[in-house]
């Protein structure tokens, strides 16, 4: 069996590793559009959680090897109006399934990729889309490049080549654009001292933030429009989240100052209506093809991951025809729950009605109370910190 993998990013290269232990005898080639691995920056940190990504990489030994460089648990992502006041602190607990730890995500793909080896990455390849015949699949590349296997999977990301022919649906825009930055700030605050805070405003903003080697990261989200913070320079994108931000708590203003406006990033927000079909024969999407999700609940990658170890078990026990349906449904399942969720945070953080400010941030302060009143009757429980969600 020869399986083609198109995307070299984490459900691609996870994929790759698993295949390479849990199923040596089948030939896999992965296919990425990048000219080179270091071409572009593949992000900052990202989440792993004890019962997705960590479990993947703790599937497959690369756990400690993963966890070794620089990655920090997350036992604080507390939620603050404005004004720096709690409004939610969700702890993280003893429990390894709900533990989560931040890295960042160079090194987690650099560590899949060394996994994957004898599986070679050949970059320069931009897939445009597939065809079958008879019980093989080509995949088509630019410049009339083409590439046969028995199973195709398409891990290239919420731009999907492979999704636009197998789904043709469009990109569904949440109403929400980022302006994002670094500040080479080292500074002792309780918000930070267990991974993540975000601070919400009262005209549907939001300051999301967490450290990184050499200070900390920083997103400022508002209801803007991305072509409009795309054509406007850095040095003004910073001013922008500097001025809608003078009157909010003194961590996110001394954030804000010491930016640097080199390292600002305007992005906007997108998902995809989640979808059943996910396969058409054996050609797969799974990941961000499968099911491209805002990251307001952190489980894109956390997802991939176990869209890839799922599809190499299925790959590797030899039941694909009988199994090929029920893992279509669960992927598919997953990926709906992911996306429905991250799509009712993102409203939820970021309404601009008054009077569900006031519910959500009451919401939060009654289940805050709950947390606490729990944790003050168990002797053996941590401070009053989270994970991110």
């Amino acid at each position: 069996m020869k399986v083609i993998i198109v995307g070299a990013g984490i459900s691609g290269l996870t994929l790759a590793a698993a295949l390479a232990q849990l199923a040596p005898r089948i030939e896999v080639e992965v296919l990425e559009r990048d000219a080179a691995a270091a071409e572009r920056r593949r992000g900052y940190a990202i989440g792993l959680k004890g019962d997705a990504g960590l479990e993947v990489l703790g599937r497959l030994g690369l756990r400690e090897q993963v966890l070794t460089n620089g990655a920090q648990q997350v036992t604080n992502f507390v939620i603050t109006d404005r004004h720096g006041r709690t409004l939610l602190a969700l702890p993280s607990g003893n429990d390894s399934t709900r533990q989560t730890y931040r890295l960042q995500r160079d090194h987690l793909q650099s560590v899949l990729a060394d996994a994957s080896t004898p599986t070679p990455v050949q970059y320069g390849l931009q897939a445009i889309g597939y065809e079958s015949i008879d019980i093989r699949h080509r995949v088509i590349f630019t410049g009339g490049r083409h590439i046969d296997g028995d199973v195709v999977v398409g891990c290239d990301g919420v731009s999907s080549a492979l999704r636009r022919q197998l789904v043709g649906d469009s990109p569904h825009f949440l109403g929400l654009s980022a302006i994002t930055g670094d500040a080479a700030l080292s500074i002792e605050d309780p918000l930070l001292s267990g991974g993540y805070f975000m601070s919400l405003g009262d005209r549907g903003d939001s300051f999301f933030c967490y450290r990184q080697p050499g200070g900390v990261h920083f997103s400022y989200t508002s209801h803007a429009e991305p072509s409009a913070l795309e054509s406007t320079s850095r040095p003004e994108l910073l001013h922008q989240v500097q001025a809608a931000t003078a009157d909010w708590h003194e961590l996110v203003r001394s954030i804000a100052s010491a930016a640097d406006p080199e390292s600002i990033k305007p992005r906007g927000y997108y998902d995809r209506d989640p979808r059943k079909r996910i396969r058409d024969g054996n050609v797969w999407l799974i990941g961000d093809a499968a099911h491209p999700m805002s990251p307001f609940q952190g489980q894109g990658a956390n997802t991939a991951m176990l869209d890839a170890l799922e599809l190499a078990e299925l790959l590797g026990s030899g039941n694909l025809p009988a199994d090929a349906d029920r893992l279509e449904a669960r992927i598919a399942a997953r990926g709906r729950k992911a996306v429905r969720e991250s799509r009712r945070a993102a409203r939820q953080f970021h309404t601009t009605r008054r009077f569900q400010i006031m519910n959500r941030n009451l919401g939060f302060r009654v289940a805050n109370a709950m947390i606490n009143s729990r944790l003050v009757r168990r002797k053996d429980a941590p401070a009053p910190t989270s994970p991110v969600t």
